[in-house]
């Protein structure tokens, strides 16, 4: 019975990638991954715009209202390139909050202006979240999946000191 025991603790303890742990581990990362992934290729609606993005906060995917909202290629838009829709009195801090967010691994959210080629400005509130793909011993790798929305207004929340209420 206790070598049972012990054969069974060795399975349920991950070890580096051969255990059970560990193949449930994997499992796990993957589903979470998928989930995360569904709803972000499901077509958007006119008023939210899904985003899969890299490890390093690369977009990879958007939905196509992105591309209505900014008239703009998805080739344009994808790695930082969205960026460049962003209003020009907001692009500095929301891609410096942006960049601080992915490099400590944190939920990025934040309010602010895109801008088409027209000129016309749309308020949008931007969330991505890191997901956990996969654990290879001490290491995760992420992938972020985000939204975007269409707002009316900026809440003084998400507003930089400077220009809230």
């Amino acid at each position: 019975v206790e070598t049972l025991l012990k054969q069974v603790k060795h399975e349920v303890m991950p070890n580096g990638g051969t255990s059970l742990r560990d193949a449930v581990n994997r499992t796990e990362s993957t589903v979470n991954l998928l989930v995360g992934q569904m709803p972000a290729h499901a077509d958007a609606d006119d008023d939210t715009v899904r985003l899969d993005c890299d490890s390093d906060g690369r977009v990879e995917w958007m939905a196509r209202a992105l591309m209505t909202w900014t008239e703009r290629t998805s080739d344009d838009l994808k790695g930082h390139g969205w960026i460049s829709s962003i209003h020009p009195d907001d692009r500095e801090d929301v891609a410096e909050e942006y960049a601080r967010c992915i490099r400590h691994r944190r939920q990025f959210d934040a309010a602010f202006r895109i801008i088409n080629r027209r000129g016309d400005v749309t308020m949008v509130r931007m969330s991505c979240e890191p997901v956990a793909t996969r654990r290879i011993g001490d290491q995760e790798t992420l992938r972020w999946v985000g939204t975007m929305r269409r707002i009316t207004s900026i809440p003084d929340s998400l507003l930089p000191p400077e220009r809230a209420r």
